[in-house]
């Protein structure tokens, strides 16, 4: 899944509220951050192993100067995400002369170097994701064990294991009122959900 598919997806679901996105808390390129931003004005946010260096005037003009092509290759991946993978996985792609994918790539440099300038602290959200990412794995693991769904079926326990987090995650929280437990750990955990077969 690009991140392209993700962030349309997310729209279709959160609507107009979704500004900012981490993705999977994987390293952010550039590219898919000037993806996400020119598809649905979305702020990628992730880590960045290297400082994100500040675009120089050239870069900048040609950003202003194409303006129009960055919007139209937005609205080209928000009616189909595939093409999101084309940008990414291609080093030219070319319209009227103009390189698109480096106007992309540019955009998204842009925006992280703005973001590293804004100082977000995502670390905390970072590691909630890569938590829910694990667990996730080991509800897949046990609930394949049970129900021994078929190839088909993949995607329904992906999404079940989701919701089996989610509720996990939304009654920690509940209880974090009383208890200052999950001041420091993440909320997604699994010792408080009780797994049974059926008979």
């Amino acid at each position: 899944m690009n991140i392209v598919e993700i962030v349309n997806h997310a729209k279709r679901v959160l609507g107009d509220g979704f500004k900012f996105c981490t993705g999977n808390a994987h390293t952010v390129s550039r590219v898919a951050a000037g993806l996400a931003f020119a598809d649905h004005k979305v702020i990628l946010l992730g880590r960045n192993p290297n400082p994100p260096e500040k675009p120089g005037k050239i870069c900048l003009s040609r950003l202003f100067r194409h303006l129009d092509l960055i919007n139209k290759a937005g609205k080209l991946v928000r009616e189909d995400s595939e093409f999101g993978k084309i940008f990414a996985s291609r080093e030219y792609v070319i319209v009227d002369g103009v390189n698109v994918r480096n106007l992309l790539r540019d955009l998204g440099m842009l925006i992280l170097w703005n973001t590293e300038q804004k100082g977000y602290d995502i670390a905390d959200l970072i590691q909630l994701v890569e938590t829910s990412n694990r667990q996730k794995r080991v509800v897949r693991i046990v609930e394949r064990g049970v129900t021994r769904v078929s190839e088909p079926n993949v995607s329904l326990v992906l999404k079940s294991a989701e919701l089996i987090l989610l509720m996990s995650a939304i009654v920690n929280i509940l209880n974090g009122k009383k208890s200052s437990k999950w001041g420091v750990m993440s909320p997604v955990s699994m010792e408080n959900i009780a797994l049974f077969v059926p008979a």
